[in-house]
């Protein structure tokens, strides 16, 4: 029978995936879509003072929040370091969204890495850049995995320049890798200015833009919407937030700045909004708030969430599903911690990476 285009856009028309278990998520997913439907027509109906009656032959307008134009669904964690036993390792876990659940693959990274970037065309990841070892032996070499196949693949782009201590942002056709910080026995003499390397994912090649991050440098943290990446503190010891506006490739500072001076928390985006969680505060190094600053991408606005962390900490990553954010804690001990998009609250999962989670990144899309 067709489809209603209305509930059933081209890209939810082929339902065929290659595996049992992508179907199974797939059609899970698209339950959860409808059911939002039917949540969003009930609330126009209240709205309007209207009987649902008088709405069913009325088209409800769908949005990319609900049915996306490109889902992957998955998540690959890779590197980081055992803190306790001074190891940097290559695990690389992976994260299904639909469950919650993670698991190891079964390929590492050629190149062990700590303080490495992150970035995500919607059918290969990247680790680009970091340091693979403690010693702060810095490199340029980029490894990428296929989000179908779950396999590695071979890249020849490398990056043009050391860069670690970075954070990635991408949009539908580039990756950016922002900020950079080399370590000396004077961090504050350290700081990189805030360096940003493309990579143009049809061709895998990158470039350094024109533009910079100002004084959001090294150790920043990070957050996307479809239309611009926000990275913001760092080893700058700063509140600021700026701007990359994909479409320009320029970089504009917020008048919204964090609640504290942010560095190495976690990053996290709904369609709606990103979240800066938690991070050391460059003032008190020792210090770890547990407090969340949302991001609305509408009004490039922030405000502090009431709710918090159930734990504070730094040198963690962040990856976000449709439905959730999830921060994966470092080693002491390791956990893994949820943040619910429509409801803002924060619980704890049993979930967590096979080995020691700080400086590992994550690649991937909703």
């Amino acid at each position: 029978m067709p489809t209603n285009p209305a509930l059933y856009p081209i890209a939810y028309s082929d339902l065929c995936p290659t595996t049992q278990t992508q179907e199974v998520d797939r059609v899970a997913l698209l339950e959860s879509r409808l059911l939002t439907l039917k949540a969003q027509l009930q609330i126009e109906t209240r709205k309007s003072g209207r009987s649902s009656a008088e709405l069913q032959n009325q088209t409800l307008q769908v949005t990319r929040e609900v049915f996306p134009a490109t889902t992957v669904g998955k998540h690959f964690i890779a590197g980081g370091t055992d803190w306790s036993t001074g190891t940097v390792n290559g695990q690389i876990d992976k994260l299904t969204h639909v469950s919650d659940s993670v698991s190891p693959i079964d390929f590492a990274l050629t190149t062990a890495r700590i303080r490495h970037a992150g970035i995500s065309s919607f059918s290969n990841g990247y680790w680009c850049g970091g340091e693979n070892d403690l010693a702060f032996t810095k490199i340029t070499s980029v490894e990428s995995i296929d989000f179908v196949t779950e396999k590695r693949r071979a890249v020849a782009v490398v990056l043009p320049a050391t860069q670690a201590y970075a954070r990635g942002v991408s949009s539908s056709s580039k990756g950016y890798v922002c900020g950079s910080f080399l370590h000396t026995n004077t961090p504050t003499m350290a700081i990189v200015p805030g360096v940003i390397r493309a990579m143009t994912f049809s061709s895998e090649t990158f470039a350094t833009l024109a533009a910079n991050l100002g004084n959001v440098s090294g150790g920043c943290m990070e957050v996307s919407s479809d239309t611009a990446g926000y990275l913001a503190g760092g080893w700058a010891g700063v509140t600021t937030v700026s701007k990359l506006t994909y479409s320009s490739e320029t970089v504009s500072t917020l008048a919204a700045v964090l609640s504290y001076k942010r560095l190495a928390g976690s990053g996290n985006a709904s369609q709606r909004r990103g979240y800066y969680c938690t991070g050391a505060n460059t003032d008190v190094l020792t210090s770890t708030p547990t407090t969340i600053d949302a991001l609305t991408f509408a009004t490039d606005a922030i405000a502090t969430l009431s709710a918090t962390m159930a734990r504070g900490d730094a040198d963690v990553t962040g990856a976000s599903s449709l439905r959730n954010g999830y921060q994966f804690n470092s080693d002491i001990p390791a956990s893994t911690q949820v943040l619910n998009y429509a409801t803002e609250q924060v619980t704890a999962i049993g979930s967590i990476l096979s080995r020691g989670g700080r400086y590992a990144v994550p690649v991937g899309r909703p």
